[in-house]
């Protein structure tokens, strides 16, 4: 019976494998890439009106589902400022 204490797993986001690098859509699940996981310096998302707050998100969107949420806010009155997602 060994006692040593098991080296403790990497995140998958610090993989080197390229689907430990996928991110799940919080909204409909697709896997894309997101870019502050997979370490590059900007994300795709930068490039697009910040989302309001979506209750029950707590996680990204894929890109298809945040173009669709941005339309659904526009649609309701509810601005947007400038890009920089987090």
């Amino acid at each position: 019976m060994s006692t040593e204490t098991p080296e403790p797993t990497p995140p998958a986001a610090l993989s080197d494998s390229p689907a430990a690098l996928e991110s799940a859509c919080a909204r409909c699940g697709a896997a894309f890439t997101c870019g502050a996981v997979s370490g590059a310096e900007h994300c795709w998302c930068f490039t697009m009106p910040r989302l309001q707050k979506i209750s029950g998100f707590k996680t990204c969107l894929c890109q298809a589902c945040l173009e669709a949420a941005l339309k659904e806010q526009s649609h309701a009155g509810i601005s947007h400022p400038p890009g920089g997602h987090s």
